[in-house]
């Protein structure tokens, strides 16, 4: 699979609502920011991630936790809108919460999250993510809720 053009796909087939939900990289992607962020990250052992992937490899969710090496991880996932509330974002955080458990030695994984994104907030709440805080983003003028995640290893 070549990663690289399959995850610049997948960001650019989100529909505007998922994007305004999950834009780690901006609201227009572009190869340079996959290559020269999480795909550098990766290279270098700060990144962990995992995505769906279809037959043809085709990617219709990513997930990943960047920051490793400081220990203290940043989360992200996003699912295409074809497949919301179908518990596939459930499956994947799954997977990459009890890989990063397996593989990672993390002290704790910080997210924001849209206030009004209901099903977010519940999912990261029943793996343990709890509110820290909160700010409107000057950037884009929305509310986020800031949690965290404290992990069992030290």
């Amino acid at each position: 699979m070549d990663d690289l053009p399959a995850l610049l796909r997948f960001y650019r087939s989100l529909s505007p609502l998922v994007v305004r939900a999950y834009r780690p990289y901006g609201y227009d992607v572009t190869e340079a920011a996959l290559r020269d962020g999480p795909f550098k990250r990766l290279a270098e052992g700060d990144e962990y991630a995992f995505v769906i992937a279809d037959a043809a490899d085709e990617i219709f969710g990513h997930a990943f936790l960047s920051r490793v090496r400081s220990q203290e991880a940043h989360f992200g996932i996003g699912v295409h809108q074809s497949l919301l509330g179908r518990g596939w974002g459930r499956r994947l955080m799954g997977a990459l919460m009890e890989g990063s458990e397996r593989d990672l030695a993390l002290r704790s994984i910080d997210l924001r999250v849209l206030k009004d994104n209901v099903a977010a907030n519940r999912l990261y709440g029943s793996f343990g993510f709890e509110r820290t805080g909160e700010l409107t983003d000057a950037a884009d003028g929305l509310e986020y809720y800031l949690m965290v995640k404290r992990c069992a290893a030290t």
